[in-house]
């Protein structure tokens, strides 16, 4: 059993970050969002807006600034998964029961990691020889495309 839900997630200070950088460096880190036709309550809205030459195509092909959004994805799993997610580097994890619907063995846990982790994780473990690890890349994949992250994987 592995079901996995998008619980939380970073939002930005929108008001704070704009004024902060438009004051420092007389630019609008928003602009980029325009230019591409994004609207700022996307989740893609602040990897969009991290490159100073508002070039929203240009931020999400750097990985790196996808360290700066911390995803919470609720999971519901055997302890198989639920080890899995936990051993990953970087994925803090708390395990909220350990039965689900009656069921002693099935844990309702909630695992938080960078957009950049949950994306390395997604990439490392398709490929990777244990059904198990394949299947986890396979529902994270599709929980981040259906949670209008889809094309950045």
């Amino acid at each position: 059993m592995l079901e996995i839900k998008l619980c939380s997630m970073t939002t930005p200070s929108w008001e704070t970050f704009i004024k902060n950088i438009q004051d420092t460096l007389g630019i609008s880190p928003t602009r980029g969002l325009d230019d591409a036709h994004q609207d700022i309550n996307s989740p893609l809205a602040f990897l969009g807006s991290l490159d100073c030459n508002n070039n929203f195509k240009k931020a999400l092909e750097n990985y790196d600034n996808y360290r700066h959004i911390h995803i919470g994805l609720l999971s519901i799993a055997t302890m198989d998964f639920q080890n899995i997610l936990a051993g990953t580097p970087d994925i803090a994890t708390k395990v909220i029961s350990d039965k689900v619907q009656g069921v002693q063995g099935i844990y309702l846990c909630l695992n938080t990691a960078s957009l950049y982790t949950w994306r390395r994780m997604i990439l490392d473990y398709q490929n990777h020889p244990l059904v198990d690890y394949k299947l986890l890349s396979q529902k994270l994949l599709e929980t981040f495309n259906q949670s209008k992250f889809k094309g950045i994987f």
